[in-house]
Protein backbone atom coordinates (compact mmCIF):
# COMPACT_ATOMS: atom_id res chain seq x y z
CA UNK A 1 0.00 0.00 0.00
CA UNK A 2 1.20 3.85 -0.87
CA UNK A 3 2.02 5.87 2.04
CA UNK A 4 0.08 9.07 1.87
CA UNK A 5 0.99 12.77 3.53
CA UNK A 6 -2.13 14.69 3.69
CA UNK A 7 -0.99 18.11 5.10
CA UNK A 8 -3.99 19.71 7.63
CA UNK A 9 -2.03 23.35 7.58
CA UNK A 10 0.52 25.61 5.32
CA UNK A 11 3.14 25.46 7.97
CA UNK A 12 3.12 22.17 9.67
CA UNK A 13 1.05 18.87 10.09
CA UNK A 14 -0.02 15.96 8.03
CA UNK A 15 -2.32 13.15 8.20
CA UNK A 16 -0.76 9.73 7.35
CA UNK A 17 -2.60 7.30 5.49
CA UNK A 18 -1.36 3.77 4.04
CA UNK A 19 0.30 2.26 7.27
CA UNK A 20 -0.59 -0.05 9.14
CA UNK A 21 2.43 0.10 12.69
CA UNK A 22 1.43 -3.04 13.90
CA UNK A 23 3.72 -4.19 11.21
CA UNK A 24 7.49 -3.61 10.50
CA UNK A 25 8.41 -0.86 8.39
CA UNK A 26 10.46 -1.77 5.19
CA UNK A 27 13.63 0.48 5.20
CA UNK A 28 11.96 2.39 2.20
CA UNK A 29 8.98 2.89 4.38
CA UNK A 30 10.73 4.37 7.23
CA UNK A 31 12.74 6.70 4.91
CA UNK A 32 9.32 7.72 3.55
CA UNK A 33 7.62 8.35 7.17
CA UNK A 34 11.51 10.11 8.09
CA UNK A 35 11.00 12.47 5.15
CA UNK A 36 7.62 12.97 6.38
CA UNK A 37 8.55 13.95 9.57
CA UNK A 38 11.09 16.36 9.03
CA UNK A 39 8.95 18.31 5.82
CA UNK A 40 5.84 18.47 7.88
CA UNK A 41 7.17 18.45 11.60
CA UNK A 42 4.15 16.94 13.03
CA UNK A 43 2.37 13.49 11.61
CA UNK A 44 -0.95 11.98 12.75
CA UNK A 45 -1.82 8.28 11.92
CA UNK A 46 -5.23 7.41 12.56
CA UNK A 47 -7.31 4.21 13.56
CA UNK A 48 -4.13 2.34 15.04
CA UNK A 49 -4.29 -0.59 17.49
CA UNK A 50 -0.96 -1.11 18.75
CA UNK A 51 0.44 -2.85 21.73
CA UNK A 52 3.27 -1.45 23.87
CA UNK A 53 5.74 -3.27 22.12
CA UNK A 54 4.76 -1.86 18.92
CA UNK A 55 4.47 1.54 20.37
CA UNK A 56 7.99 1.58 21.38
CA UNK A 57 9.63 -0.36 18.53
CA UNK A 58 8.43 2.54 16.23
CA UNK A 59 9.64 5.01 18.52
CA UNK A 60 12.71 3.27 18.35
CA UNK A 61 13.54 3.78 14.68
CA UNK A 62 13.76 7.79 14.73
CA UNK A 63 16.09 7.57 17.90
CA UNK A 64 17.12 6.22 20.98
CA UNK A 65 14.00 5.54 23.62
CA UNK A 66 14.76 7.90 27.06
CA UNK A 67 13.40 6.21 30.13
CA UNK A 68 12.96 9.54 32.57
CA UNK A 69 14.29 9.12 36.16
CA UNK A 70 11.27 9.85 38.18
CA UNK A 71 8.15 9.25 37.93
CA UNK A 72 8.09 5.25 38.67
CA UNK A 73 4.28 5.20 39.46
CA UNK A 74 3.42 7.03 35.98
CA UNK A 75 5.54 4.54 34.02
CA UNK A 76 3.84 1.54 32.50
CA UNK A 77 4.94 -1.90 34.46
CA UNK A 78 7.16 -4.31 32.07
CA UNK A 79 7.45 -1.16 29.86
CA UNK A 80 9.10 1.85 31.67
CA UNK A 81 9.60 3.40 28.16
CA UNK A 82 6.30 4.82 28.27
CA UNK A 83 5.10 7.05 30.69
CA UNK A 84 1.61 7.58 31.49
CA UNK A 85 -0.28 10.63 31.02
CA UNK A 86 -3.81 11.88 31.95
CA UNK A 87 -6.32 10.94 34.43
CA UNK A 88 -6.63 7.18 34.34
CA UNK A 89 -6.91 4.88 37.32
CA UNK A 90 -6.62 1.76 38.70
CA UNK A 91 -9.42 -0.77 39.94
CA UNK A 92 -8.60 0.83 43.49
CA UNK A 93 -9.29 4.19 42.11
CA UNK A 94 -5.88 5.39 42.18
CA UNK A 95 -4.24 7.47 39.76
CA UNK A 96 -1.48 5.43 37.55
CA UNK A 97 -0.65 8.60 35.54
CA UNK A 98 0.46 12.18 35.09
CA UNK A 99 -2.21 14.89 34.79
CA UNK A 100 -1.20 18.20 34.37
CA UNK A 101 -4.34 20.08 35.79
CA UNK A 102 -3.01 23.87 34.73
CA UNK A 103 -2.41 23.60 30.86
CA UNK A 104 -0.36 26.02 28.70
CA UNK A 105 2.67 24.72 29.20
CA UNK A 106 4.65 25.25 25.97
CA UNK A 107 7.92 23.58 25.56
CA UNK A 108 9.81 21.73 23.44
CA UNK A 109 11.03 17.63 24.72
CA UNK A 110 14.24 17.43 26.22
CA UNK A 111 15.65 21.11 26.48
CA UNK A 112 17.22 19.66 29.63
CA UNK A 113 19.48 17.11 28.36
CA UNK A 114 22.21 17.07 26.32
CA UNK A 115 20.80 14.81 23.74
CA UNK A 116 17.25 16.23 23.30
CA UNK A 117 15.21 13.59 21.38
CA UNK A 118 14.63 13.99 17.67
CA UNK A 119 11.17 12.88 17.82
CA UNK A 120 8.21 11.97 20.29
CA UNK A 121 5.80 9.68 20.20
CA UNK A 122 2.11 10.08 21.71
CA UNK A 123 -0.47 7.52 21.76
CA UNK A 124 -4.24 7.88 22.49
CA UNK A 125 -5.62 5.03 24.19
CA UNK A 126 -8.87 6.46 25.79
CA UNK A 127 -10.27 9.96 25.04
CA UNK A 128 -12.96 12.41 26.46
CA UNK A 129 -15.63 14.02 24.38
CA UNK A 130 -13.99 17.17 24.74
CA UNK A 131 -11.26 18.85 26.45
CA UNK A 132 -7.85 17.50 26.54
CA UNK A 133 -6.45 18.38 23.22
CA UNK A 134 -2.83 19.26 22.64
CA UNK A 135 -1.52 22.13 20.90
CA UNK A 136 1.29 22.00 18.26
CA UNK A 137 3.03 25.40 16.81
CA UNK A 138 5.75 25.86 14.22
CA UNK A 139 9.63 27.12 15.70
CA UNK A 140 10.26 27.56 12.82
CA UNK A 141 7.76 29.85 11.51
CA UNK A 142 8.07 31.81 14.50
CA UNK A 143 11.37 32.38 13.19
CA UNK A 144 11.07 33.05 10.07
CA UNK A 145 8.02 35.49 10.99
CA UNK A 146 10.41 37.28 13.40
CA UNK A 147 11.75 41.27 12.01
CA UNK A 148 15.27 40.53 10.86
CA UNK A 149 16.26 42.90 13.86
CA UNK A 150 14.42 40.95 16.15
CA UNK A 151 16.27 37.76 14.49
CA UNK A 152 19.98 39.44 15.26
CA UNK A 153 19.20 39.87 19.02
CA UNK A 154 18.03 36.61 19.84
CA UNK A 155 19.95 34.40 17.52
CA UNK A 156 23.37 34.99 19.80
CA UNK A 157 21.20 34.10 23.10
CA UNK A 158 21.69 30.73 24.89
CA UNK A 159 19.87 29.06 27.49
CA UNK A 160 20.55 27.49 30.82
CA UNK A 161 17.89 24.60 31.27
CA UNK A 162 17.33 22.62 34.97
CA UNK A 163 15.39 19.38 34.49
CA UNK A 164 15.37 19.50 38.16
CA UNK A 165 13.81 23.06 38.18
CA UNK A 166 11.33 21.47 35.57
CA UNK A 167 10.52 18.35 37.56
CA UNK A 168 9.87 20.16 41.06
CA UNK A 169 7.12 22.49 38.98
CA UNK A 170 5.74 19.77 37.07
CA UNK A 171 4.75 17.19 40.21
CA UNK A 172 4.16 19.88 42.39
CA UNK A 173 0.34 20.30 40.57
CA UNK A 174 0.28 16.22 39.86
CA UNK A 175 -1.48 14.45 42.50
CA UNK A 176 0.73 10.87 42.02
CA UNK A 177 4.16 11.67 41.97
CA UNK A 178 6.98 13.02 44.34
CA UNK A 179 8.69 16.42 43.83
CA UNK A 180 12.14 15.65 44.54
CA UNK A 181 14.92 13.79 42.83
CA UNK A 182 17.19 11.68 44.64
CA UNK A 183 21.23 12.61 44.78
CA UNK A 184 21.55 9.72 41.95
CA UNK A 185 18.80 11.51 40.08
CA UNK A 186 20.24 15.17 40.37
CA UNK A 187 23.81 13.47 39.41
CA UNK A 188 22.62 11.95 36.38
CA UNK A 189 20.82 15.37 35.52
CA UNK A 190 23.08 18.70 35.88
CA UNK A 191 21.52 21.81 34.07
CA UNK A 192 23.48 22.27 30.32
CA UNK A 193 23.43 25.04 27.98
CA UNK A 194 21.54 25.01 24.77
CA UNK A 195 21.15 27.78 21.85
CA UNK A 196 17.92 29.53 21.88
CA UNK A 197 17.71 29.45 17.89
CA UNK A 198 18.40 25.79 16.64
CA UNK A 199 19.31 25.06 13.26
CA UNK A 200 17.63 21.58 11.80
CA UNK A 201 20.42 18.98 11.06
CA UNK A 202 18.53 17.76 8.03
CA UNK A 203 17.50 21.03 6.75
CA UNK A 204 19.55 23.72 7.87
CA UNK A 205 15.97 25.67 8.83
CA UNK A 206 16.52 28.03 11.95
CA UNK A 207 13.88 27.46 14.60
CA UNK A 208 13.08 29.27 18.12
CA UNK A 209 13.78 26.26 20.19
CA UNK A 210 12.88 26.95 24.07
CA UNK A 211 11.18 25.74 27.06
CA UNK A 212 10.60 28.31 29.80
CA UNK A 213 9.41 25.81 32.64
CA UNK A 214 12.59 24.52 32.25
CA UNK A 215 14.59 27.58 31.91
CA UNK A 216 16.82 28.33 34.47
CA UNK A 217 17.73 31.68 32.95
CA UNK A 218 19.30 33.26 29.92
CA UNK A 219 23.10 33.40 29.94
CA UNK A 220 24.13 37.05 31.49
CA UNK A 221 21.21 37.57 32.26
CA UNK A 222 19.41 38.22 35.83
CA UNK A 223 16.16 35.78 36.65
CA UNK A 224 14.36 38.72 36.55
CA UNK A 225 15.63 39.64 33.06
CA UNK A 226 14.94 35.81 31.69
CA UNK A 227 11.75 35.77 33.10
CA UNK A 228 10.35 39.33 31.24
CA UNK A 229 12.37 37.90 27.34
CA UNK A 230 11.19 34.07 28.09
CA UNK A 231 7.44 35.70 28.28
CA UNK A 232 7.59 37.39 25.03
CA UNK A 233 9.63 34.34 23.06
CA UNK A 234 6.68 31.94 24.65
CA UNK A 235 3.61 34.73 23.86
CA UNK A 236 5.40 34.81 19.67
CA UNK A 237 5.93 31.05 19.50
CA UNK A 238 2.06 30.27 20.55
CA UNK A 239 0.32 33.54 18.59
CA UNK A 240 -3.39 31.95 17.92
CA UNK A 241 -2.32 31.92 14.00
CA UNK A 242 0.31 29.50 14.80
CA UNK A 243 -1.26 27.07 16.83
CA UNK A 244 -2.88 24.05 16.14
CA UNK A 245 -5.29 22.11 18.45
CA UNK A 246 -5.50 18.26 18.38
CA UNK A 247 -8.51 16.77 19.57
CA UNK A 248 -7.65 12.70 20.16
CA UNK A 249 -9.63 10.18 19.34
CA UNK A 250 -8.50 6.40 20.27
CA UNK A 251 -6.71 4.93 18.00
CA UNK A 252 -4.21 8.34 17.21
CA UNK A 253 -0.47 8.29 17.22
CA UNK A 254 1.28 11.59 16.96
CA UNK A 255 4.83 12.12 16.08
CA UNK A 256 6.43 15.30 16.39
CA UNK A 257 10.31 16.40 15.10
CA UNK A 258 11.65 18.30 18.47
CA UNK A 259 14.10 19.81 16.63
CA UNK A 260 11.30 22.29 15.10
CA UNK A 261 8.19 21.89 16.90
CA UNK A 262 6.74 23.20 20.14
CA UNK A 263 3.54 21.78 22.37
CA UNK A 264 1.51 22.27 25.39
CA UNK A 265 -1.17 20.70 27.14
CA UNK A 266 -4.65 22.18 28.04
CA UNK A 267 -6.57 22.24 31.59
CA UNK A 268 -7.81 19.80 33.14
CA UNK A 269 -11.68 19.79 32.07
CA UNK A 270 -13.25 16.49 31.77
CA UNK A 271 -12.75 15.09 35.45
CA UNK A 272 -15.93 12.63 34.52
CA UNK A 273 -14.33 11.10 31.59
CA UNK A 274 -10.82 9.06 30.69
CA UNK A 275 -7.89 10.59 28.78
CA UNK A 276 -5.06 8.25 28.75
CA UNK A 277 -2.22 8.82 26.75
CA UNK A 278 0.99 6.43 25.93
CA UNK A 279 4.11 8.97 25.75
CA UNK A 280 7.17 8.01 24.28
CA UNK A 281 10.58 10.17 24.16
CA UNK A 282 13.96 9.43 22.96
CA UNK A 283 17.51 10.92 23.10
CA UNK A 284 18.93 11.89 20.12
CA UNK A 285 22.76 11.90 18.92
CA UNK A 286 23.15 15.52 18.45
CA UNK A 287 23.73 18.69 20.35
CA UNK A 288 21.76 21.50 19.50
CA UNK A 289 23.54 24.32 17.30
Amino acid sequence: MTITFEPFRDDFGAHVGGVDLREELAPEQFRQIYDGLVRHGLLIFRDQDLEPEQEIAFARRFNRVRIYVGNDKTKMKGHPEINLLGNATDENGEAIAFQNKVGIEWHTDGTGFPYPPVSTVLYCVAAPGTGGETLYASGKRAWDELPEARKQQLEPLKVRYSYEGLFKKLTSISDVTKTDLTEDEKSRTPDVVHPLVRTHSVTGHKSLWFTEAEMACFEGMTPEESEALGKKIVGHISKPDYVYAHAWRPGDLAIWDNRQMHHSTTPYTYENEVRLMHRISGEGDERPY
